[in-house]
């Protein structure tokens, strides 16, 4: 219970995150918006109290990053997805090179700018979220069971990139990437 946890409490931002990542995966499931709300609530709650240079700092701030572009997916609030962008860009900077988590985190932020730039068609946005992409299918392990949607996911933001520019080597690029992700897609 958060309330024999209280303010002050050295376990109340563990505490916090957990009880918001369980929160985030029930969400996952019910696709309930208490869920979601509430574990927005407590992500925050648990990131003010996590101290700059904590471990799980970074794992907070990417998880309520992804809660935000979640929450924005639904409501379209832009400053969901602008505070999202924020959040994984900190993150990010925090992740260690060799953390497991860095190229989930690289991968979403990618999509968060994604998201934006289909708003606001900024080429910015798009140009990083490529490099992004790029970046997270390079530090992503070979056999990773997700590596068709990060192939597909790449290859889907260098078409919105040909579609603007018409440099063809842009569309090139799709195809072996698609193919790939072809080949490993799983069936069911």
């Amino acid at each position: 219970e958060l309330e024999l946890l209280p303010t002050g409490h050295p376990g109340r931002a563990a505490y916090l995150h957990s009880l918001a990542c369980a929160l985030s995966s029930r969400f996952e499931r019910s696709h309930s918006p208490v869920d979601l709300e509430r574990s927005i609530e407590l992500y925050d709650e648990a990131l003010e109290l996590f101290p700059p240079g904590h471990t799980e700092r970074p794992k907070c701030q990417y998880n309520l990053a992804f809660a935000l572009r979640e929450r924005f997916d639904r409501s379209h609030s832009l400053d969901d997805l602008v505070r999202s962008i924020q959040l994984y860009n900190e993150a990010l900077e925090l992740f260690p090179p060799d953390d497991t988590g860095r190229y989930t985190c690289l991968h979403n932020f990618a999509h968060a700018l994604i998201r934006r730039f289909d708003r606001s068609h900024s080429p910015d946005d798009l140009e990083r979220g490529i490099t992004l992409y790029t970046e997270a299918l390079a530090t992503l392990p070979t056999a990773h069971p997700r590596r068709f949607s990060y192939l597909f996911s790449l290859s889907l933001a260098l078409k919105s990139r040909y579609e603007l520019s018409r440099f063809l080597g842009d569309l090139q690029q799709c195809i072996p990437l698609l193919t790939e992700g072809l080949e490993i897609c799983p069936v069911s």
